[in-house]
């Protein structure tokens, strides 16, 4: 593929944009043409567009990546790795030498960001599949740092990585750079995180907070089952509701069951 002209502009405070030439292709419909087919399971018929788009804008990152999912979903897992590392390398080719994620941000409000960041996701996804948890991890936490806000829901994903590691002490760096999110995996991956450290009191309190919050997820790790919700979408979550519950324990049940003495104290907790 040819270089294009795309450059990447650093504002006085730091913050980042993606710069791409002054050609309607890179701005045109098709991508979007191409998305709404996806989300409605025609991937097929939305590859022949991203194809176009990638012939004509060789780093249009967006459609990159948008043709790697294209791939998973129609049954070619390993192209579509390659291709989602392609576009996250041929994105990161155009950083300039200073940049540095925390010093530098790449906010998801700056539309041409998405496609760079939506492919780090992605990258991030894959090797989680994959249990390549280290590599993983540290995608997410790049993306936490270029994107704070945390506008692709990263940071869940990340605890997850670092529960896998064995890595307590991280899973609370994420933790607390959201203190005051709600997501059921930060609010009882905090109280977990600090009872695998030994700070029983610091779990304890955090347990309380996390049961007034969102009770559901901790009453859920006490079953010894994880029925599925009679009415489960696998297109929206309610907040607090019994599906992200099942989802919670489901995602990170595991957690919980394999340290010693963890749901014994949960459940210790919980009743008080």
């Amino acid at each position: 593929m040819q270089d294009t002209a795309i450059t990447i502009d650093i504002s006085p405070d730091g913050v980042c944009s993606f710069e791409f030439p002054v050609e309607p292709d890179y701005f045109s419909e098709s991508l979007y043409d191409a998305m709404e087919l996806m989300t409605i399971g025609q991937y097929e018929d939305a590859e022949p567009t991203l194809r176009d788009l990638t012939t004509t804008c060789p780093d249009h990152l967006d459609a990159i990546f948008h043709l790697a999912l294209v791939m998973k979903h129609t049954g070619r897992s390993i192209e579509a790795l390659a291709l989602t590392e392609y576009a996250v390398n041929r994105g990161r080719s155009y950083l300039p030498k200073n940049f540095k994620p925390g010093k530098h941000t790449m906010p998801w409000g700056i539309l041409d960001n998405r496609g760079y960041l939506r492919a780090c996701h992605g990258l991030g996804l894959e090797y989680l599949e994959r249990k390549k948890y280290h590599d993983a991890a540290k995608l997410f936490n790049e993306l936490l740092s270029l994107n704070p806000l945390d506008n692709q829901s990263v940071r869940e994903l990340a605890i997850k990585c670092f529960f896998e590691l064995n890595a307590p002490e991280s899973v609370l760096e994420v933790c607390d750079k959201y203190q005051e999110d709600t997501l059921p995996g930060v609010l009882w991956g905090r109280a977990l995180a600090q009872y695998q450290l030994n700070n029983l009191d610091n779990a304890a309190k955090s347990i309380t907070f996390a049961k007034s919050i969102m009770p559901k997820p901790g009453k859920k790790l006490l079953l010894k089952t994880n029925p599925k919700p009679k009415k489960l979408s696998h297109n929206t979550i309610t907040h607090g509701g019994n599906d992200q519950a099942y989802y919670y324990k489901k995602d990170f049940g595991k957690y919980w069951e394999e340290t010693d003495g963890a749901l014994s104290f949960l459940k210790q907790h919980m009743t008080k």
